[in-house]
């Protein structure tokens, strides 16, 4: 984060020294591309590559198209909306390619030498396996990550192999299997550690705090009860109204104009209504109608009755399709948000067929009714669409991460970060 701001930074200079330090609207024209070049994944980390340039140099070279015949049109038809220099304009060329040097730069720092804090991991079978799994599939930057698979059962022999490696590494924060602490020759063990200065986790809490999601399946109630998290202050929940209906109110202003080209799209594209009106279930088990713009044939489940969409899904219209990757179709939940049924921030509303389903299969389902639904929410920025019991399990991880560590800050990044995932069109279905 701390990275990423001074990135941010360099780029504002940039550009305001090309106008003279004087802002000019223009610069919002350049905010989609640049999100652009900086937003390619892979497997959960950030990979920036000349590869992923060339993989996006079609969608980068028509954003770079659209935005600079935009501004040609406004410097020749609205000359007093815009008026930009000759150092400006080159400013505006060169910054989103400066954006990429500098995060090429800062991901080859770091792949040419370890850096982080050093930590090694003690745990064994599905603990282990799954801690492993998460390292692969999400950013660890900050963390040298090494792994101790031993049995519960501590001898002689793991003694002397865990203080070669503690010293080996300078490992500075030992993380550990709630199981490896039963019995003596562990604990004196750690204790010898903890002497040393040497911090110790528990593998439940530092999974949580490095990957940003609940790990459901080792979590027990008592630490949920006797934890961190679940701040509910009066002053929390007021600034987290206001910035709903802030975001909200934005949001139907400038998406006024697609308000009305959709539903013309919508009604040339398919016999049906506009608007599809859906029965989810929000905060405190309450249900409420949800709106969307219809993306799917009239009638869709009809023959079906409520299942989950899939890739690819036959049911859902060439416009909806767009709609769909572009999130359009969520449009009208704005609406709902304003009427205070939903969040601009939280987790997804599901229908009652769904949670009754879920709530028999997922740990700590029912938890996700204790804040509003959302628009968007932490396992949308942080996980694919789910299309399937196994992908609502793996979306609550996030999702409980979310209603426990709720504040205005954090609905703040994971707005920012929305734009960044609908500008990429990742995840839709």
């Amino acid at each position: 984060m701390f990275y990423f701001l001074m990135e941010s930074l360099a780029v504002f200079v940039l550009m305001a020294w090309g106008a003279s330090f004087h802002f000019e609207p223009a610069h919002l024209l350049w905010l989609p591309l640049i999100s652009r070049v900086c937003a390619y994944e892979e497997k959960g980390k950030m990979a920036f590559s000349f590869a992923s340039l060339k993989k996006y140099r079609s969608e980068i070279l028509t954003a770079l198209f659209f935005i600079m015949a935009t501004l040609m049109l406004l410097k020749g038809y609205a000359p007093h909306l815009i008026e930009m220099s000759p150092q400006s304009w080159m400013m505006y060329a060169v910054s989103p390619f400066v954006v990429f040097s500098l995060r090429m730069g800062y991901q080859s720092f770091v792949k040419s030498e370890p850096s982080g804090i050093p930590v090694l991991v003690v745990g064994s079978g599905e603990d282990m396996s799954a801690f492993k799994k998460a390292a692969y599939e999400y950013d660890t930057l900050g963390y040298q990550m090494h792994y101790f698979d031993s049995e519960a059962v501590v001898n002689d022999d793991t003694c002397e192999t865990l203080r070669y490696i503690v010293s080996k590494h300078k490992i500075k924060q030992i993380v550990i299997a709630a199981d490896h602490l039963k019995n003596q020759s562990a604990i004196d063990l750690l204790l010898s550690f903890r002497i040393q200065g040497i911090e110790m986790r528990g593998m439940v809490s530092f999974y949580e705090q490095v990957f940003g999601k609940i790990w459901i399946e080792s979590i027990k109630q008592r630490d949920l009860i006797f934890g961190g998290g679940f701040k509910r202050q009066a002053i929390i929940s007021l600034t987290k109204r206001m910035i709903d209906i802030s975001a909200a109110v934005l949001g139907l202003v400038l998406s006024a104009p697609l308000f009305l080209l959709l539903p013309i799209l919508i009604k040339y594209d398919s016999k049906g209504s506009v608007f599809y009106k859906q029965e989810r279930i929000g905060e405190k088990g309450q249900p409420f109608t949800i709106l969307k713009f219809r993306s799917m044939c009239q009638d869709a489940e009809i023959k079906t009755g409520a299942v989950w969409a899939t890739e690819n899904d036959p049911r859902v219209t060439p416009i909806g399709k767009l709609m769909r990757k572009m999130r359009l179709d969520e449009l009208p939940q704005l609406i709902n948000i304003l009427r205070g049924e939903m969040s601009f921030v939280g987790p997804r509303p599901e229908r009652q067929v769904f949670v009754d389903a879920l709530e028999k299969k997922v740990p700590f389902y029912g938890l996700r009714h204790s804040v509003k639904p959302g628009l968007t929410g932490w396992a949308q920025v942080r996980y694919r669409y789910g299309s399937s019991e196994e992908d609502a399990l793996a979306k609550h991880h996030f999702d409980l991460y979310y209603v426990k560590h709720l504040s205005p800050l954090f609905d703040l990044s994971i707005i920012f970060a929305t734009i960044r995932v609908v500008l990429i069109g990742k995840g839709a279905r």
